[in-house]
């Protein structure tokens, strides 16, 4: 009896099985339909019953009339993991795991942060564009004619697409001792402005006497909008932060959101601040997000996994919002220098409000609608759109205005709202 099955891809290339493979279960694995990869030396194609065949390879490898062939480049041969950088236009699978890889942030390793204006994706002006996903609907597009059917991603609650709001806690007071009185004095010698150091102290002083509220403390504004929206969010805190604020992870967990750690390695490895979070909360399964966006590939995810962590969600330029993988679904990443795949799970970071604010210099107009075609963008490709907006954020005029109006546009969209830990869960379970 023939064995059935919908697709079998295939490639002869097997010196790179394990990238190939892993680039082409990566892409197939979208379709939620049964699928095989077998080496071509290892094909019997007589053995099916009349399934679709993938072949890549550089020449034409004729299998079958119900076939469909990828052209295969030079990227995996004699220059891998080698200078110069050459993205392999014309070979979506060899493109597509130069992305999600990070494949020239290892070739290029002279940076401690790869900055966005190093990468392909900037240079050539895809950086807006999860073209992973375009490489996905494109082979899809080839392989409807066949008559399959592809059953598309429906999150909970049959929503089309995911966000995961998420909020960086770098500080957890704007004023305190003896900083705030040392800024003050500033503003007066060395930059000559007393009226704005006159400000400075009021607005100090009735912090001390209660008055009002620390400006960077924005946690139950946070909770309470997210919250009329039916909406939860991940806080990602600093080690230092975190042994301060037992009091307000407690109530964070128990309103349903996610706390994570964010991870700033410089006196202590990943694992022994993963131990500290732990300390700190109930659930100790949560992801992470490294401080600054300081990532090195593999080293970091390496260091994550081996921490336990369940996912990260570092991977945005900080200078540069976009698609820094060039996909915005979850996705296990691949460590090119043992030549395997990881077990963490990256859950790619889409916009982060300092980009926009600090290194972009958008007026909080040009930001909102930046957001909006990210938003609209990761709803077309049925995906996960990762916000990062910092509890410190909403002192720059204009911005808190911004957050709310996003919210707002999402809450009208068709989104399945929660937060990092929920998403990387379900998509384990599910795809």
């Amino acid at each position: 009896m023939l064995r059935k099955v919908l697709i079998i891809a295939t490639y002869d290339n097997y010196e790179f099985s394990a990238p190939i493979e892993y680039t082409l279960n990566l892409i197939l694995s979208n379709y939620d339909i049964e699928y095989r990869i077998i080496p071509y030396n290892q094909l019997d194609p007589n053995e099916w019953d009349n399934p679709l065949f993938i072949s890549y390879s550089k020449d034409y490898m004729p299998i079958s009339e119900r076939q469909i062939h990828l052209h295969a480049s030079d990227f995996f041969g004699d220059n891998y993991l080698k200078l110069p950088v050459i993205y392999p236009e014309n070979d979506i699978i060899a493109s597509s795991f130069f992305m999600v890889s990070r494949y020239e942030e290892v070739v290029t390793s002279q940076y401690d942060r790869f900055p966005a204006n190093a990468s392909i994706a900037y240079k050539e002006r895809f950086l807006d564009r999860p073209i992973v996903n375009e490489y996905i609907d494109l082979l899809w597009s080839c392989i409807e004619p066949f008559g399959l059917e592809r059953k598309l991603l429906t999150y909970p609650n049959n929503k089309t697409f995911a966000v995961c709001l998420t909020h960086d806690v770098d500080w957890l007071r704007q004023y305190s001792f003896p900083s705030t009185p040392i800024v003050i004095g500033s503003r007066i010698i060395k930059h000559h402005k007393p009226r704005e150091a006159i400000d400075i102290a009021i607005d100090y002083i009735k912090v001390l006497a209660r008055q009002k509220k620390d400006p960077f403390d924005t946690f139950d504004y946070i909770v309470n909008l997210e919250q009329s929206l039916n909406f939860k969010s991940t806080f990602f805190f600093l080690t230092d932060k975190a042994s301060k604020s037992q009091e307000l992870i407690s109530n964070l967990e128990q309103k349903g959101h996610e706390v994570g750690l964010h991870s700033n390695p410089i006196n202590c490895s990943i694992a022994d601040e993963k131990r500290e979070i732990d300390r700190a909360v109930f659930n100790s399964s949560y992801g992470c997000r490294q401080h600054y966006l300081r990532f090195k590939v593999p080293d970091t995810w390496i260091a994550q996994q081996n921490a336990d962590l369940l996912y990260d969600s570092t991977l945005s330029f900080a200078e540069h919002v976009g698609f820094r993988c060039g996909i915005c679904t979850p996705f296990q990443p691949f460590n090119i220098l043992t030549n395997q795949p990881l077990s963490i799970w990256e859950l790619p970071l889409t916009v982060m409000d300092t980009s926009l604010h600090g290194y972009q210099k958008l007026s909080p107009e040009d930001a909102y609608r930046e957001i909006i075609d990210l938003i609209k963008t990761v709803k077309k490709h049925r995906g996960v759109f990762v916000l990062l907006w910092h509890n410190s954020s909403f002192v720059w005029e204009g911005w808190t205005e911004i957050y709310e109006q996003v919210l707002n546009y999402i809450s009208k969209q068709d989104a399945w709202v929660t937060d990092g830990r929920e998403i990387v869960q379900w998509w384990n379970n599910h795809v």
